[in-house]
């Protein structure tokens, strides 16, 4: 029985880092898109 809750719990714990990881991913990948478009606009002012 003990064992089966520890399993649970770190089932929900496994779920919550996932989440943790694909928000910290999208995080990544919102920055990377905002400073590309930085970039371009950068470049648009310039000429």
């Amino acid at each position: 029985m003990i064992y089966k809750e520890s399993f649970q719990k770190v089932m929900k714990k496994h779920k919550l880092s996932l989440l943790l990881v694909l928000l910290v991913f999208g995080l990544l990948l919102g920055l990377s898109k905002t400073s590309a478009s930085r970039e371009t606009v950068k470049e648009i002012k310039e000429i």
